[in-house]
């Protein structure tokens, strides 16, 4: 595990560093190639959207899998809960996209 935190001084916490040095090119890059910032954040939470069902199925699979969780495993409630949300996530991302699609 590698340490991470702002309290830790650079030597200590390179990789940490590293990625806020690259997130930081990463974005003034981004500035200058004159992508629109509203644009992109609609991007990314529709990409978010599209991407957050697959892994909550996938959370949920884990989390009822007794070999895995062992005793913490989800009760059956929080497993029917779990699946019934990811699957009204999934369907209005899909609907999402048809009316992106079509206008």
């Amino acid at each position: 595990m590698w340490k991470g935190g702002l309290h830790y001084k650079v030597k200590q916490a390179s990789a940490f560093y590293g990625i806020i040095v690259i997130a930081m090119i990463l974005g003034l890059v981004l500035n200058f190639v004159g992508l629109d910032p509203i644009r992109a954040l609609i991007y990314s939470a529709i990409a978010n959207g599209l991407i957050a069902p697959i892994i909550l199925f996938l959370i949920v699979i884990i989390g009822s899998n007794k070999k895995v969780m062992k005793e913490y495993v989800n009760s059956k409630t929080s497993m029917i809960s779990g699946y019934a949300i990811s699957s009204l996530m999934a369907v209005a991302s899909i609907l999402t996209i048809i009316y992106l699609l079509n206008p």
